[in-house]
């Protein structure tokens, strides 16, 4: 079992990895503001699991645990794991924060739990439907990108482009904070 990562290099992939996210969500941003929506949810999303992968290796660090060659594979390169770190972190941190832009024309406000439930299945489950076309044989229809299946997309994407970045980023520095 080789070793891949010094704790020291620890220190580095949480620098690239938040570096990576924020370029990511500003490109979202442009995108958003050019109302590509699918694109821009979907490059929101990678910049979260970058945010996912920073967390993770700043667990190693506090653990003093060293990255093999085998978990870099089973952990560090899976989406799951990453989102989740991402949501543990945002759930421990971001209690005070309010979905304040409101959600498409209607400007209705979400409750916290009801957008959160949201962004979890955006990010476990549908973050392919923002950048692939696919089949639902269960709905026995077409997915595609260019027409997700979301109520308020606006409203939504809104949601991952512009709240959820700022709440991982945000989180992300408080458990900095705490090492």
């Amino acid at each position: 079992m080789s070793v891949y990562s010094p704790i020291s290099d620890c220190d580095k992939g949480i620098m690239l990895s938040k570096e990576n996210a924020e370029r990511l969500f500003e490109d979202a941003k442009m995108l958003f503001e050019a109302k590509k929506y699918s694109s821009a949810s979907y490059l929101a999303l990678q910049g979260i699991e970058e945010i996912g992968k920073a967390l993770l290796f700043l667990e190693y660090k506090r653990e003093k645990k060293k990255i093999t060659k085998s978990q870099w594979g089973k952990v560090f390169k899976e989406h799951t794991k990453k989102l989740e770190k991402v949501l543990e972190a945002i759930t421990k941190h971001c209690t005070k924060f309010r979905v304040s832009e409101g959600f498409g024309k209607s400007k209705k406000y979400l409750p916290e739990n009801k957008v959160l439930k949201m962004i979890r299945r955006g990010l476990m489950q549908d973050k392919d439907e923002f950048a692939y076309i696919d089949y639902d044989f269960h709905r026995q229809r077409w997915l595609t990108p260019l027409k997700p299946d979301v109520i308020d997309l606006e409203g939504v994407v809104k949601a991952i482009v512009y709240g959820y970045p700022q709440r991982a980023i945000y989180a992300l520095e408080k458990e900095m904070q705490q090492t």
